[in-house]
């Protein structure tokens, strides 16, 4: 139940619309904040993926593309919680059936790195 309070909330300006919507409502709701966060992740990990990018700086990188695995089903899902379309949680599943192998992946990796570390010279 909270689950969907806080979904409730985030749908700003709430669906059905009582009245047509100003240029400024429109720029001020949900989907159009969340759907410009979007499109930043993307430039952001377009920028960074380009050869020049990866050699130069390759843990930014990998950290901006975590980042994006992680932030990406988050901001559709909140893009889709005005439910204009009809279509909001259901556009996210794909992503999370995804996101189940690659964080299980990314765990065992570090697991194996954290249990194969030495500790040397702590005293």
């Amino acid at each position: 139940a909270t689950e969907g309070a806080l979904i409730r909330q985030l749908a700003w300006p709430a669906c059905p619309l009582e009245e047509v919507p100003g240029v400024w409502m429109i720029h001020l709701s949900m989907p159009f904040a969340s759907g410009w966060a979007m499109i930043l992740l993307l430039v952001a990990g377009a920028v960074m993926s380009t050869p020049r990018m990866r050699r130069s700086c390759f843990s930014a990188f990998r950290a901006t593309h975590q980042c994006m695995v992680a932030a990406w089903p988050v901001l559709l899902i909140v893009h889709g919680s005005n439910n204009w379309v009809g279509a909001g949680l259901p556009l996210a599943l794909p992503v999370f059936v995804f996101l189940v192998p690659y964080w299980a992946e990314v765990l065992t990796r570090w697991t194996r790195r954290l249990s194969s570390a030495e500790v040397v010279g702590v005293l």
